[in-house]
């Protein structure tokens, strides 16, 4: 080939081939171009998709939460309850009360000298259901149950868990003898997040300042005794007690437009035991402070269960029968005490964060009630 032609076919070739390979030149000892050289480039790797997230696998709360259906709210001066109705049976074990086994003298709870624990055994022929935030009365302080917990009849003693809501006192006798009822939601939120000692006991402080309260043992119980505050918490609970629909298991809850949280149940009977005391739970945070203007949708409380539905959980051990299942969502956390596949109790919170949901400015459905 003339030295010409390997010339000009050394710069043709190489435009010619660019889709497939780059025709180089390979040029000898005297500078001319001898032959082609193909030269493969280097594959261009392309780019992987982020997987999408996988959703939480079927467990014992996907199953009950899919059985839930939310009513018509009740909305009475700035707290609004959402029933919810359980649609298919979960669990319709007669199980009894904190309040009831000490009425029957089924319980007994006496302190174990330890701030954060006290001694139960259940003396009864059935199944004592404890509540989490539920208040004891009397021992070395006042206290308040961390977690629920679920007592086997004639069951042996049992190490629960507690806070101490009286901080300044460690005297009297070993037993407790009063059920002071269901703490206020603050202070519930508090055990649900795992929070020290000294934030319950600083909880306990705020609420004393809201209600004009003074205790020289910075008792929360003092709060719970205030006539003033009794006598408001009373007319939220004659106003709920017969607003519900006959299947309810339990409510969500918001104070003004901000949703606070849930108490589900597994049957209607166990709910109707503990209503006054959930009601007053979440009623406490209406009447503590200027509630704000606006009222959550139904769809609110709707998506708000979706959203615990959807929420990865982890399973841990529970002091007595059972164990608990602990979920974190999309601006949701809480726990479920489930015993033999049913969801004896789930407690929902709103975690704190941008605000993941919109709310209407008035559910059609709801109806403000007066006194």
């Amino acid at each position: 080939m003339k030295p010409m032609l390997r010339v000009f076919l050394s710069i043709l070739l190489p435009g010619l081939c660019a889709n497939a390979a780059y025709l180089g030149c390979d040029y000898g000892e005297n500078g001319q171009a001898e032959r082609p050289l193909v030269v493969r480039p280097r594959p261009v790797p392309l780019p992987h998709p982020s997987p999408a997230p996988r959703p939480p696998a079927a467990n014992d709360i996907t199953q009950f939460v899919d059985k839930l259906r939310v009513a018509r709210p009740v909305v009475y001066r700035g707290l609004t309850l959402f029933p919810v109705e359980l649609i298919e049976q979960e669990d319709d074990t007669r199980y009894t009360t904190l309040a009831e086994a000490l009425d029957r003298g089924w319980l007994r709870l006496r302190d174990s000298g330890e701030v954060d624990e006290v001694i139960v055994r259940n003396r009864g022929p059935r199944y004592v259901f404890l509540m989490a935030g539920e208040l004891l009365f009397g021992g070395r302080q006042n206290r308040m149950l961390r977690e629920d917990v679920l007592l086997w009849p004639a069951s042996d003693d049992v190490a629960v868990p507690v806070y101490c809501v009286q901080k300044g006192r460690w005297q009297g006798g070993a037993e407790f003898d009063v059920s002071a009822g269901l703490s206020a939601f603050g202070l519930r939120r508090q055990a649900l997040r795992g929070a020290s000692q000294e934030s319950v006991w600083r909880h306990v402080r705020e609420l004393s300042q809201a209600f004009a309260v003074r205790s020289s043992t910075e008792d929360y119980g003092a709060v719970l005794e205030s006539g003033s505050v009794n006598r408001r918490l009373e007319k939220y609970r004659v106003v709920f007690r017969r607003r519900f629909p006959r299947r309810t298991v339990g409510v969500v809850a918001a104070r003004g437009g901000e949703l606070l949280g849930a108490d589900l149940f597994c049957n209607p009977r166990l709910f109707s035991a503990l209503r006054d005391e959930v009601v007053d739970s979440f009623a406490f945070e209406a009447i503590r402070g200027r509630v704000g203007a606006g009222r959550p949708s139904e769809n609110a409380a709707r998506l708000f269960l979706e959203r615990i539905r959807r929420s990865h959980s982890r399973m841990g051990p529970s002091p007595a029968a059972g164990r608990s299942l602990e979920f974190n969502g999309p601006g949701v956390h809480g726990r479920a005490l489930v015993f033999r596949r049913a969801v004896i109790h789930l407690e929902a919170s709103e975690r704190a964060g941008p605000p993941l949901r919109r709310y209407l400015p008035v559910n059609r459905g709801g109806r403000e009630l007066g006194e």
